[in-house]
């Protein structure tokens, strides 16, 4: 008996052709009712009208971590199965952290603005002067896959001292990963010329980092987001570095998404913005793509063959 799979966003391609040579894949909202399964990724919202709407429904695939969007308590009731894929794009994210903390510290995303923009500028000027990230001290609120991985490039590529805060890590498992343990978040903000923000969004951690908490941060330090909007207050960050509390940032996230031409902070030239893109690589879409399609094939009982199995990378 045929299956039918509802997805109405873009995964990478090879993933999709690979799902839709297994089942049949339907777009329209006015089919879900025939869907035996749901492939969710950031806009697609799975409410309990949703969820009433589709009777067949046995399983809904995330294809990443974020359950922002499903009405999971719903989702139990009805006896839904909800996985995710997590790990798939820490790759990817880590190197963006990278990148946004060498262009908060070099300061060339202005430069290439202003040259863009028909400003002139001569050479090597005083404005632009920027600093290296070799040495520095980097924190991690949150050291999870993508901080790990950030903190294995930034050791081995940059000799970058690292410290870090979870409510998993303790001081036997720093040590095993050569670095530094923090008591607590505080400590990460007093101590870091580098921080990045590694934590999952609960109503426990939101806006974290807020007016109070960015007062303890060296005036020199730099904040990267690349995990979740509303850990950080945005009128607070603006005030920041509009006061020179912190020397500048870069977020990969908002507190309202799509984030809007009229957000004060991206305004700003001591702030770096990007739109979500931090998974959004040829490589990663291709592993969270093929990951989520393989545990939704495999919830339905689809067969595959061992060749099929082992499709993890391009």
């Amino acid at each position: 008996m045929e299956k039918y799979v509802y997805l109405q966003e873009y995964i990478h391609p090879m993933a999709k052709a690979f799902l839709e040579s297994k089942v049949k894949v339907i777009d329209r909202i006015e089919e879900i009712s025939k869907a035996d399964a749901i492939i969710s990724r950031n806009q697609f919202k799975v409410t309990k009208e949703v969820l009433l709407s589709a009777p067949n429904l046995k399983v809904i695939g995330v294809h990443g971590t974020g359950m922002d969007n499903i009405d999971v308590e719903e989702a139990k009731k009805r006896g839904i199965e909800i996985f995710n894929t997590p790990g798939m794009n820490s790759r990817s994210v880590a190197e963006l952290n990278v990148l946004l903390a060498l262009n908060l510290l070099r300061k060339t995303t202005q430069a290439a603005y202003d040259i863009k923009s028909g400003k002139g500028m001569e050479n090597a000027k005083q404005d632009y002067q920027g600093k290296e990230l070799t040495g520095k001290r980097a924190g991690f609120i949150g050291y999870g896959n993508i901080a790990k991985q950030t903190a294995d490039i930034l050791k081995n590529g940059f000799s970058v001292k690292v410290c870090a805060w979870s409510r998993s890590l303790t001081p036997e498992k720093a040590e095993e990963e050569q670095i530094t343990y923090c008591a607590g978040a505080e400590e990460v903000l007093s101590c870091a010329d580098i921080i990045f923000l590694g934590l999952r969004f609960t109503e426990e951690n939101e806006y974290l980092i807020n007016r109070d908490s960015l007062k303890i941060c060296k005036p020199s330090a730099i904040l990267i987001n690349t995990a979740r909007g509303k850990l950080v207050k945005e009128e607070d960050l603006y005030y920041a570095l509009t006061h020179h509390m912190i020397a500048a940032a870069a977020s990969d996230v908002f507190e309202k998404e799509p984030v809007s031409a009229d957000n004060r902070l991206i305004s700003l030239d001591n702030f770096i913005p990007t739109p979500h893109l931090g998974a959004n690589t040829e490589e990663a879409l291709y592993r969270v793509g093929m990951a989520v399609v393989m545990g939704v094939l495999e919830r339905l009982s689809i067969p595959l063959t061992e060749e099929e199995r082992n499709r993890n990378h391009i």
